[in-house]
């Protein structure tokens, strides 16, 4: 038995320190498995049958044969072409020609819809060359979004388990806050409509999509909060998880620059608009939005929220460490992650979440030196790059391309269901509305965890307000892509008390924060920067969401890292 501790208390730390590695790229089994099989991902500069191929004339270069570059394809191949809108191409033949330029050839397919496709201007495609067993077996890994996070969480949760078994000590698992559970409770019971009382949304919720949350949910609220409240109490995997955290950041600013240069600079493929699809890490370059291939839920939205939590957690730091060089690279790494918040309202909560956090450690030098040094380094930038700034400001919901018909929803000004788009804000508006009319239907338990982006819509269009108020999903503008208030979702999914104890949650720990006054002036930081980038989460939880891979974790350690310190408070002083 001693042997088996001893070699656990061994493996711990390593896997502890892979884990928060891991943490900073959305970076899936599949995606990884598709990009070492050679899958194919790139621009389209036309598409043609046989018979129109015979008059194509190239731009460049000369004219490949049609003998070469065949390209198999599965499940569903998305084109993405103008407008947004995908052609979806199923189980058809088709040739990939490449010299140059990229050509698509379509072949054994009905002339009618070879015709249709051929006429369509094509940007981007996805397939893979080869149709090996290889291929075939990676093609049946699952796209269910399984990271190596969630490897790495299992893994630690399970040697921390058989230790504690061994040890006999169960309190960690008495130290998980008893709100988590509760979360989690009322979460359960809305995946089944017959719980659900006082509901009147006439809906049927999805299991398998309300299983699969929850389960997600789990790994945060109780396997993640329960490993780090049980890790960050010792000073050796507490050293360990923020050198792994500033070091990962420096990795995600270096990749994220590369993208950032290059789509400024107008060299990535649709320019500007690839902003919409930057990650930083491993993305733009073969993980752009295919569902059915590799599944992202990453965004721009994504990395500036991940750069607004890190980013006042790493000002902290200046409290850890001492010496010189180290807090001016500390600096130095969180100006880089500022470039990052590339939404405007985003941006002024970090700001504030920081001039918080140092009233918080009476530092009000500090904190005049670092606003200081921020408009500086903001107005450099500015100049350097007046494109940062139109970013900027066309950032927000409000700021979105002409509103030619007021801030009011449709038909209040006008407008009526020939249009082929909404505009921005109105789209927003109207989701806000079709979500206060599913509240209300089902305000207790929701609709079913996991089943907003299902309902939105249709329950919208089948309400009794004019039809033609129903949304249709095509933003034009990337800079919000796929973004959801997470309060509202939640109370949408599990209803109103689910939404407000997920709130109290973070308000528990914030509250926390300021409760206890640490003596060690390393943990005294450390705490405030944590209750910055819980400022940080719970302002911006209400018009986007922490809870996709990638921040997921973050926003577990950022919860339970006030509490951790505070138990090892207690601990020293008995």
């Amino acid at each position: 038995m001693n042997k088996v501790l001893k070699l656990i208390e061994k493996m711990l730390l390593p896997v502890f320190v892979l884990f928060v590695i891991s943490l900073h790229t959305q970076l899936t089994l599949r995606h990884t498995a598709l990009y070492l099989a050679g899958i194919q991902y790139g621009r389209i500069e036309s598409i043609h049958t046989e018979k129109s191929y015979k008059n194509f004339v190239p731009r460049f270069g000369t004219k490949p044969q049609l003998s070469k570059g065949s390209l198999a394809l599965y499940d569903s191949h998305a084109v993405l072409r103008q407008g947004n809108k995908f052609i979806f191409i199923n189980d058809e033949k088709l040739d990939l020609l490449g010299n140059s330029e990229t050509v698509m050839i379509i072949k054994e397919m009905d002339s009618a819809r070879a015709d249709e496709l051929a006429k369509k201007q094509a940007y981007y495609f996805t397939g893979y060359e080869t149709n090996s067993g290889l291929v075939r077996i990676i093609l049946k890994i699952p796209g269910i979004g399984l990271t190596f996070s969630d490897l790495l969480l299992l893994l630690l949760f399970s040697l921390l388990l058989i230790k504690l078994i061994l040890k006999k000590e169960f309190k960690s698992i008495g130290e998980i806050p008893q709100l988590n559970f509760l979360f989690l409770f009322i979460c359960f019971l809305s995946i089944f409509s017959v719980l659900r009382l006082f509901d009147q949304s006439d809906t049927t919720t999805d299991r398998m999509a309300g299983y699969k949350e929850w389960i997600q949910y789990l790994e945060v609220f109780v396997i993640a909060t329960f490993i780090f409240i049980h890790v960050l109490k010792k000073q050796k995997f507490l050293d360990a998880a923020l050198l792994c955290i500033w070091a990962m950041s420096g990795v995600v600013i270096l990749f994220g620059l590369c993208e950032y240069t290059q789509i400024f600079l107008g060299k990535s493929f649709r320019g500007i608009i690839d902003l919409g699809e930057m990650d930083s890490l491993f993305g733009m370059q073969y993980n752009p939005s295919r569902s059915k291939m590799a599944g992202s839920e990453s965004s721009l939205n994504i990395l500036s929220l991940y750069a607004a939590m890190l980013a006042p957690f790493i000002l902290s730091f200046w409290g850890v460490y001492r010496k010189k060089w180290q807090r001016i690279l500390c600096v130095i790494t969180v100006l880089l992650l500022f470039v990052f918040i590339l939404n405007l309202a985003l941006l002024i909560i970090t700001v504030i979440a920081i001039s918080i956090m140092f009233l918080f450690i009476n530092q009000k030098r500090l904190s005049v030196g670092f606003a200081v040094i921020f408009i500086c380094s903001f107005i450099l930038l500015i100049y350097m790059n007046p494109r940062h700034g139109m970013v900027l400001i066309d950032s927000h919901a409000v700021h979105k391309t002409k509103d030619n018909f007021g801030r009011l929803p449709m038909p209040l000004k006008g407008m009526d269901n020939k249009l082929g788009y909404w505009e921005p804000y109105q789209q927003k508006v109207l989701e806000q509305q079709a979500a206060l009319n599913l509240i209300s239907h089902s305000p207790l338990l929701g609709i079913g965890l996991g089943n907003y982006q299902k309902q939105i819509n249709p329950f919208y269009s089948k309400d009794r307000i004019n039809y033609s108020l129903a949304i249709e999903k095509s933003a034009f503008n990337y800079m919000e892509k796929d973004s959801h208030p997470l309060f509202m979702i939640q109370a949408v999914e599990s209803g109103i008390l689910a939404a407000i104890i997920l709130m109290l949650v973070m308000v528990s720990s914030l509250k926390l924060c300021f409760k206890h006054k640490l003596k060690i002036e390393a943990d005294k930081s450390l705490i405030a920067g944590a209750a910055a980038a819980i400022i940080v989460m719970l302002i911006a939880s209400f018009y986007s969401s922490f809870m996709v891979r990638g921040l997921q974790f973050f926003s577990a350690f950022f919860i339970i890292l006030p509490y951790a310190l505070t138990m090892k408070k207690k601990k020293k002083n008995r």
